[in-house]
C-alpha cells in the first residue's frame, strides 16, 4: 500500500468496450490515490471538562491530522458520443484516514496523553464527467468536467457535493489506449470546524488503460459477452434490531423496514447456461433513536453491498427462464458513530428471467446471511436480510 502511495498511485483503468448503436459503452475499473492529504491538521480545546477527587479541574485538547494517502478503487463507465464527446461515471471507494490524539491537562500543572489512534472514514465518490477529446495524429488530449457526489456516512465531517475538472492525453498502442491525466476536485465546505476537517481541494493522478474487443457482440468483456444493467428493489423486514423494551431512561431504537435498494448489474456468460453476476448495491439502513430528553432522531447506516454469485439458468429455449444463484457478498459502510455491520456474508436467491425486446427483466428474491457485527453490541445490525429485486439488463 505504501509503495502505491509513493508512486502517486497512478490509476489503472482496465476497460471493456461495447458499441451502443453508433456509440460505445466502456466498462472498467479505476484505481489510484490522491496527491493531496485527506484531512487538515487541527485541534480543539475542551475547557472545564470535569474535576477529579482531589479537587483539581480537568481540561483536554483533541488534535487530529492526516495520515498517509491510501488506495482508491472502483468501477468506471464511459459512453462515447459523436463529435469526440463522451460521458464518464465513476464510483470510487477511498478510505480516508486521520490520526487523533487527546491530551488531558490538570489544574495542578501536570498533563497526560491518552495516546494516538488512527480513524478510518469510508467514502464513496461519484464523479459524473462530460469529456471532450481533441483529435490529433499521435496524442489525443482530453478535457473533462462535471459534478461529484460523496454520500459519506454520518460522523465523518465529509461534505457530499463538489466539482471535478481534469485533463490528460490518450496514447494508442496496438489494441490498447493509455490515458494519463490529472483531476482536481473542490468539495463544499465542511459541516463543522471540529477536527478532523476534510480538505476541500483534492488532486489525483490517473492513468487509463483501455483494451478494445473485436467481438461482434453488442457488449463484450475481452471477447466474452456480458450484460450491463440496473437493479432496483425493496428490503423485507427490519434493517436494524428494534429494542423490544425501551425505558424512559435509556430510550431505545426503532428500526425502519422496507428499505429501497438500487444498484448496477454485470452478468458474464461463462459456459452455456452458467453465468457470473456481480452487483454493486447502495442500501441505507434506517432507524429512529428514541429519547425522552432530545426527542426522536432518525439516522441511517450507509452500506454498499457487492454480491458475486454463480448463476444457473434453466430452460434455455424458453421465453421464461427460471434461475438460481449463490455466492459471497461483501459490504462496506460509511458510519462511525453507530452500528458497525460485518463486511462479509453469503447470498442465495432465485427468480425468473423474461425478455422484452432487447431488455431482460429478472424479478428475484434473495436471502443474505451476514457475519456478526465488527463491534459486539454496536447497535443491532440484523444478520439476516431478505429482499425482492428486479433487474433490467441489456
Amino acid at each position: 500500500m505504501q509503495f502505491l502511495s509513493r508512486l502517486s498511485a497512478a490509476a489503472i483503468l482496465l476497460s471493456l468496450t461495447a458499441p451502443v448503436s453508433a456509440q460505445r459503452l466502456t466498462f472498467g475499473v479505476i484505481t489510484g490515490a490522491s496527491l493531496t492529504q485527506d484531512f487538515q491538521s487541527g485541534s480543539f480545546h475542551f475547557a472545564g471538562s470535569g474535576t477529579i477527587p482531589d479537587g483539581q479541574t480537568v481540561s483536554s485538547t483533541f488534535t487530529a491530522g492526516p495520515t498517509s494517502r491510501q488506495l482508491i478503487i472502483g468501477p468506471k463507465l464511459e459512453l462515447r458520443l459523436p463529435w469526440n464527446f463522451s460521458v464518464e461515471v465513476d464510483a470510487l471507494h477511498r478510505a480516508l484516514h486521520s490520526r487523533e490524539t487527546t491530551t488531558v491537562f490538570y489544574s495542578g500543572g501536570s498533563q497526560m496523553s491518552l495516546g494516538t489512534s488512527e480513524q478510518t472514514h469510508a467514502s464513496w465518490e461519484f464523479p459524473v464527467l462530460a469529456k471532450y477529446r481533441i483529435s490529433r495524429s499521435l496524442l489525443h488530449p482530453f478535457l473533462e468536467a462535471g459534478p461529484s457526489f460523496r454520500p459519506a456516512g454520518s460522523g465523518t465531517n465529509v461534505t457530499h457535493v463538489g466539482v471535478t475538472a481534469g485533463s490528460g492525453v490518450e496514447l494508442h498502442a496496438h489494441s490498447v489506449d493509455i490515458s494519463p491525466g490529472i483531476r482536481f476536485t473542490h468539495w463544499k465546505e465542511g459541516f463543522t470546524e471540529f477536527p478532523p476537517v476534510a480538505n476541500q481541494n483534492q488532486i489525483e493522478f490517473l492513468v487509463g488503460i483501455d483494451r478494445w474487443s473485436e467481438s461482434s457482440g453488442w457488449a463484450t468483456a475481452f471477447g466474452k459477452r456480458f450484460s450491463p444493467g440496473v437493479l432496483v428493489g425493496v428490503g423485507l423486514g427490519n434493517d436494524l434490531q428494534t429494542d423490544p423494551n425501551p425505558t424512559p431512561f435509556s430510550g431505545g431504537t426503532h428500526s425502519e423496514s422496507n428499505t429501497t435498494i438500487a444498484g448496477l448489474i454485470l452478468e458474464f456468460n461463462l459456459y452455456r447456461n452458467l453465468f457470473l453476476e456481480a452487483d454493486g448495491i447502495y442500501r441505507p439502513l434506517h432507524a429512529v433513536s428514541l429519547s425522552t430528553e432530545a426527542g426522536s432522531t432518525r439516522y441511517a447506516v450507509l452500506t454498499w453491498q457487492f454480491p458475486v454469485m454463480a448463476k444457473y439458468k434453466f430452460r434455455p429455449s424458453s421465453a421464461w427462464r427460471p434461475f438460481a444463484e449463490l455466492g459471497p457478498s461483501f459490504r462496506l459502510d460509511g458510519n462511525f458513530n453507530g452500528p458497525v455491520p460485518s463486511h462479509y456474508g453469503v447470498t442465495a436467491g432465485g427468480g425468473v428471467e423474461a425478455r422484452l425486446g432487447r431488455i431482460k427483466i429478472s424479478p428475484a428474491v434473495r436471502y443474505t446471511r451476514w457475519g456478526k457485527e465488527r463491534i459486539p453490541n454496536g447497535g443491532g445490525i440484523s444478520l439476516n436480510e431478505v429482499e425482492t429485486l428486479v433487474g433490467f439488463a441489456f
